[in-house]
């Protein structure tokens, strides 16, 4: 994520991955916030958030083709606190995984990645 991304109160939101580090199949769709898997075959998933505020409520989920696929949430009580999302899926050729984060809260939360407020990353590997 290269900008600030908004995170509406008590919704889920895909968030901007708008860029990619290591993408050797150029399967990474910067436009879209989304991995498309270009061969079918089993991929390892391992997404993360990470908050650095006091009590703070942390969701995360893989989707799969637009459906929810698996998802995590973490409770914390002080600062430094990540969820992670790790998970097995198939794919075929064409389907994409996205990555979306929950705003538990009653108002807007603004996501910086410029500042130590927020972290997030997004893994994915073909493993058969």
């Amino acid at each position: 994520m290269s900008g600030t991304q908004n995170l509406p109160a008590l919704s889920w939101t895909k968030l901007d991955y708008d860029n990619a580090l290591i993408d050797t199949n150029t399967e990474f769709n910067t436009t879209n916030n989304r991995f498309v898997a270009t061969n079918t075959g089993y991929y390892r998933v391992h997404a993360g958030y990470y908050e650095n505020a006091a009590t703070t409520l942390l969701n995360i989920a893989v989707y799969v083709n637009g459906t929810l696929y698996s998802e995590n949430y973490v409770y914390g009580i002080s600062s430094n606190i990540i969820a992670t999302a790790d998970c097995i899926v198939s794919l075929n050729a064409t389907d994409f995984v996205e990555i979306f984060v929950y705003n538990p809260y009653g108002s807007v939360v603004t996501l910086d990645p410029t500042g130590i407020e927020h972290r997030f990353y997004f893994e994915i590997e073909q493993i058969r």
